[in-house]
């Protein structure tokens, strides 16, 4: 692809004008396809900035230049708001340039007619994520071929896990190889099918307005060095006429007022450490598996239902063991170490979960199943009684909110005592969102609730306060 710049304003069937910043992101081809000046672009920033909107599009744009049918996909970490979002902001871009009759347009995709280019819509969150016989909505999108683009909106929200798993895996061709990895395979000498079309690569955009110092997107980014392009782009940013006058007036009070979270909001800025200081990254400590514990416990928050919509049910297991250099003058709280031994998290029929709990059962020296029983009551310890009847089972209900029943557990993480056996990613993710202004994410923490309600189990006996959680 040449870097030939496009002309401001110059693009094929444009449906509305955009900032200057953003369409000096585009190149064409000797065909005179669009496409991204990187393989990777990222645009953070604050509220305003038209981020959004400008890369619906130029979406719209590429789709409407390509010569042959390919797919581009439109992703956030919840199926359902890439939907109710997304999707809306795509059809009202297209009537509004009275463009309908160049598209067939469903709920689940929308089809150029002319030229079979699909812009497809999903989440990036795993359907059925610890359930064996569930397909994960990753794993459909591995299996989507002719992949040329794919858009992450909101992609501070985007787990580590939906990166590895997607970008990776996203198919150009009838191949399940990127380019990249084709290159590195021919490196090692192993040969490939002479036919394998490896000249489309698949780009990638996210926009986002960052929580953290550094999100995993832009660390996963900048590892490619100059195959990615990162813009902050804020509302004074853009060109005049692309500045909301309410949301400039909005600004302006909330900077007037000191708003607390100003700078997160309207400036792109990271919450500050006292906004995310329950958690830190120095707390996650990696330890291999312990010798057997002295006691073991199993977190479990049931979601209400059971569709690719719900919340997770949230299954952690925790082992307690007793400190080997533990000494009485350290005091009691030092005397306990704690390993989060399994993240059995997703979205489970009430079967499939009642199974996995007799499983895990089996597998640890008779755990404590702690059941959270706001939703669901009897019935849950119920279920799991009709796998096993056996089973200790602790009931606990939410009495507190979330961010004050974490705080305890989060002092055991800065004291140094909890020790991270698994794959915990989704775990540390949630954890470093919990804030002391509430949890810093659109979706339910069900893998963090899960083990807050084991370690909080597990610590009664401690001197650490715990706040009362159950109705005994």
């Amino acid at each position: 692809m040449s870097k030939n710049k496009i002309k401001y304003g110059d693009l094929p069937l444009l449906p509305h004008d955009i900032p200057k910043i953003f369409t000096d992101c585009l190149v064409t081809n000797k065909s005179g396809e669009l496409g991204f000046s990187h393989k990777f672009m990222v645009w953070k920033g604050g509220r305003g900035s038209t981020k959004s909107q400008s890369a619906a599009t130029i979406l719209l744009a590429i789709m409407n230049s390509m010569q042959s049918p390919c797919k581009i996909l439109c992703l956030r970490e919840l199926n359902k708001t890439t939907k109710d979002s997304l999707h809306e902001m795509f059809v009202r871009l297209i009537s509004g340039a009275k463009m309908d009759s160049f598209y067939t347009v469903t709920n689940e995709k929308i089809v150029n007619r002319i030229n079979k280019v699909e812009i497809v819509f999903a989440g990036a969150r795993e359907k059925g994520e610890g359930s064996q016989n569930k397909e994960s909505i990753l794993n459909a999108i591995k299996s989507t071929t002719n992949i040329r683009y794919i858009w992450f909106e909101e992609s501070q929200y985007i787990s580590q896990r939906a990166l590895d798993i997607i970008i990776p895996s996203a198919r150009s061709t009838n191949i399940s190889l990127t380019k990249d990895y084709v290159l590195m395979l021919k490196k090692m000498g192993y040969d490939l099918d002479e036919g394998t079309d490896i000249a489309k690569d698949v780009g990638f955009l996210f926009t986002l307005n960052p929580i953290l110092p550094e999100d995993d997107v832009v660390k996963y980014v900048k590892f490619y060095g100059d195959k990615a392009k990162i813009l902050h782009v804020n509302i004074l940013d853009v060109e005049e006429r692309f500045q909301n006058k309410d949301l400039l007036n909005t600004m302006e009070a909330e900077r007037l007022a000191n708003h607390p979270h100003f700078g997160h909001k309207w400036l792109g800025e990271p919450l500050s450490d006292m906004d995310l200081g329950m958690f830190k990254h120095e707390y996650f400590k990696r330890s291999i598996y312990p010798d057997k514990c002295d006691s073991y416990f199993i977190g479990l928050d049931v979601a209400v239902s059971n569709n690719k919509k719900s919340d997770k049910t949230g299954i952690v297991v925790i082992g307690k063991k007793i400190r080997k250099d533990y000494n009485k003058l350290d005091g009691y709280d030092n005397r306990f170490d704690y390993f989060v031994l399994e993240d059995c998290t997703g979205r489970y029929h009430p079967n499939e979960w009642g199974q996995k709990i007799d499983e895990l059962y089996h597998k640890y020296d008779n755990p404590t199943v702690v059941v959270e029983t706001n939703q669901g009551g009897d019935l849950l310890s119920q279920n799991i009684r009709n796998f096993n009847k056996y089973i200790n089972i602790r009931e606990v209900k939410a009495v507190k909110n979330k961010v004050t029943r974490a705080e305890p557990v989060s002092s055991l993480y800065a004291l140094g005592r909890v020790f991270h056996v698994c794959d915990t990613r989704e775990i540390e993710q949630q954890l470093l969102r919990f804030s002391t202004s509430g949890y810093q994410a659109p979706d339910s923490p069900d893998n963090a609730d899960a083990l807050v309600w084991a370690i909080t189990e597990a610590m009664k006996g401690s001197s650490i306060e715990i706040f009362t959680t159950d109705n005994n």
